[in-house]
């Protein structure tokens, strides 16, 4: 089931269950069954109302929070997918993609922004990495978020991150990243996913290029030391 379709049985559903709900109350209390089944209706129909106004207010914060902001697709999901290529061996890359998780931990959970977004996390929610799965052999990374607030920790993580190493060659491996809500009813996750795979996407890049700069530039060091050791030992022997 997509997520689309997913959230219109919510939609729907929700409204359907509220003035079922009802519709039995009334009965079982003995209340005629027009009486029951107009009070059923108006309900549901309120339950709809205000649903579809949530779920509509929600869906412009979920576009919103992907505005300018680089995407492997044009999904506005709270699945969210990048695959990137950095010039490493694939034993360092995994050590990067480890690091790169690292700079997830007690950290702020990013929220939109928006001011009723901002009152409904009022308190201060801080996100903890759960390492669940590391194999170097297989080349796979499974992490989770969760997250604490006051202190106090949520029982199940909110994101589950995937990571998949894939060498390419001796010098160059291709990484996906994958970052998903982790909870069913998070089907707005304004942003929270797409700010993570963009984020390991980001560390991974940046420190992959300066560890190749820093191994040419050691390259470059060591052949220079040679060379004017090589000069050295050719002007001695000349002087003798």
């Amino acid at each position: 089931m997509s997520q689309t379709q997913y959230r219109n049985r919510l939609i729907f559903g929700f409204p359907l269950f509220i003035a079922g709900l009802l519709f039995l109350f009334m009965i079982m209390t003995g209340a005629p069954l027009v009486l029951s089944v107009a009070y059923a209706l108006i309900m549901g129909a309120m339950s709809l109302a205000l649903t579809m106004l949530s779920h509509g207010y929600k869906s412009l914060l979920q576009k919103r929070s992907f505005n300018d902001k680089k995407q492997a697709n044009q999904s506005i999901d709270s699945h969210q997918t990048r695959t990137i290529e950095i010039d490493l061996p694939m034993n360092q890359a995994f050590d990067l993609a480890l690091d790169a998780l690292q700079t997830l931990d007690k950290q702020s959970v990013p929220i939109a922004d928006d001011l009723l977004v901002k009152l409904e996390n009022i308190l201060p929610r801080k996100q903890f990495l759960n390492m669940r799965h590391t194999s170097r052999e297989t080349g796979h990374i499974e992490a989770g978020l969760k997250a604490r607030v006051m202190g106090i920790p949520e029982i199940f993580d909110f994101s589950r991150i995937h990571i998949r190493l894939e060498e390419l060659n001796a010098t160059t491996t291709r990484i996906y990243i994958d970052s998903k809500a982790n909870r069913m009813l998070d089907m707005y996750d304004l942003g929270k996913n797409l700010h993570y795979v963009n984020q390991i996407a980001l560390y991974l890049r940046r420190e992959s290029q300066q560890s190749r700069a820093e191994s040419r530039l050691k390259d470059a060091l060591s052949d220079d030391v040679d060379s004017d050791l090589d000069d050295s030992t050719d002007q001695q022997s000349s002087e003798k």
